[in-house]
């Protein structure tokens, strides 16, 4: 902003004197000038965007920005900047709208950083909320882009501005020489190619601010306009998740699902992406407090318990064989008690008191399908918790775990291959030294990577 009023904000001044009252220049890009302002009639602080003079100067540009000014202008909508008035005075042509104490969505990303997912989904579904109406209205955008989405900063409301406006400058040169109106990092690829656009281009869009707000990066970058262009059609958006890791599983399909190359890919209305968005914000839905505790009970378990469960496991199954072994019943069934003893501890015994436990629950009125719903709501509200504390591939422990769990069990199940063999006759010379530790090895590991791998697939996996 300059430190003196320059020459067009003088004669800009000049023009509107009586009605506004210009106080400062706010910003301006090709596009168009942003002055604040105050209507002296109604004494309020308004927003006057100036259509550049130069552009002004093109009677058909000049029209046509009349005409769309005045058709946004009969919005209204909770999430659109409403404007107060279009007009022209001598060279000039511009329009007032409210003034919104706050910062674009650019400006946000730009100071802070990534928003949250929760406040993303938030600000998206308002927009797509606008989107939607101004459909309704047979309106288009065109140029939805953070820049033109505001937020309040008393409440953090969004506000969508420049309604059928902000597309009407000429931008980046289409692929075949068209014009092409609009911002290219945001265009769909039907916009880029310079074809007819309609509510689903709007969509694209938003999908891009929604990439832009979730991990403050754009899916497709470029030194040159048209090569920016060039990737919008011929190029699939990397996946949110693979640059954003930590955007919930929902809210990432839909942003994905919006980048769609193929306008009918795409969410059919701005009303049924407010939907899907509604349902990736999804609060908890409350569980009866017997479920919430048994979907807690059988899924907060760490590794620490388990290995010395595992251990505990193998103590026990040892006495029971040293004690058929002290009775002289030295054959096949002592090892088959081991084995049983085993099995018996880590599968049937957990098994039965599980059952118990749903016995009681069905007894109290719920159904299988209230159990399955219970886990689905206690795993998707922790998979953002997953995520970040395990990511999305195997860690290098997790990698050693899995060797050490193999080859364990490779290991014991050959000596306890031929320790088989070798009853009645006395067991060979050092077996027992590599057979406990192996079982062990192999239980205590397998167990580890087992339930990192379930907890890797919670993350990744879809209901």
């Amino acid at each position: 902003m300059p430190a003196q009023p320059d020459r067009l904000f003088l004669d800009f001044q000049a023009a509107l004197a009586g009605r506004y009252s210009l106080e400062l220049e706010l910003g301006r890009g090709g596009m168009g000038v942003v002055y604040l302002a105050r209507e002296v009639r109604l004494d309020r602080p308004v927003a006057i965007k100036l259509l550049p003079p130069h552009h002004a100067g093109d009677e058909r540009l000049r029209d046509r920005f009349l005409r769309e000014a005045r058709t946004a202008a009969k919005l209204s909508h909770p999430h659109i900047i409403p404007i107060f008035a279009v007009d022209e005075v001598n060279e000039f042509v511009f329009f007032a709208m409210a003034y919104v104490a706050g910062e674009t969505l650019t400006e946000r990303v730009r100071r802070r950083g990534p928003l949250a997912p929760s406040e993303a989904g938030r600000v998206l579904r308002e927009v797509a909320w606008a989107l939607a109406y101004a459909h309704s209205q047979g309106l288009v955008h065109r140029d939805v882009k953070p820049d033109n989405i505001m937020l309040e900063e008393a409440s953090g409301r969004a506000l969508v501005a420049d309604f059928g406006i902000a597309g009407l400058v000429r931008g980046a040169a289409g692929l075949d020489g068209g014009e092409v109106i609009g911002t290219p990092e945001f265009m769909s690829p039907e916009q880029a190619l310079g074809e007819r656009v309609d509510a689903r281009s709007d969509l694209y869009a938003l999908g891009v601010v929604g990439y832009f707000a979730l991990s403050g990066k754009l899916p497709f970058e470029a030194g040159k306009a048209t090569e920016v262009l060039a990737k919008q059609i011929t190029e699939p958006a990397p996946p949110l998740a693979r640059v954003a890791a930590g955007v919930p599983r929902r809210l990432a399909h839909v942003i994905d699902r919006c980048l769609e190359k193929d306008p009918g890919d795409r969410p059919d209305t701005a009303e049924q992406l407010a939907a899907h968005l509604g349902i990736a914000l999804e609060q908890r839905k409350e569980l009866p407090v017997a479920l919430r505790v048994f979907v807690a009970n059988q899924t907060q378990v760490s590794e620490g318990p388990v290995v010395a469960a595992a251990f505990l496991l193998l103590i026990i199954a040892g006495l029971v064989m040293a004690v058929v072994d002290a009775a002289r019943i030295q054959s096949r069934p002592s090892i088959w008690l081991f084995v049983a003893t085993l099995v018996g501890g880590a599968v049937v015994a957990p098994a039965a008191l599980i059952a118990r436990q749903v016995r009681r629950l069905a007894g109290a009125g719920y159904s299988p399908q209230d159990l399955a719903q219970a886990f689905r709501v206690h795993l998707e509200e922790g998979r953002d918790a997953r995520a970040f504390e395990h990511g999305r591939d195997p860690t290098v422990f997790e990698r050693l775990m899995r060797i050490l769990g193999l080859s364990g069990l490779v290991v014991a199940i050959a000596t306890g291959v031929t320790l088989w063999l070798s009853v009645p006759w006395p067991y060979p010379a050092g077996l027992w030294g590599w057979f406990w530790p192996s079982v062990t090895i192999g239980l205590g590991s397998g167990l580890i990577s087992v339930m990192r791998l379930q907890r890797r697939r919670d993350v990744a996996s879809g209901f």
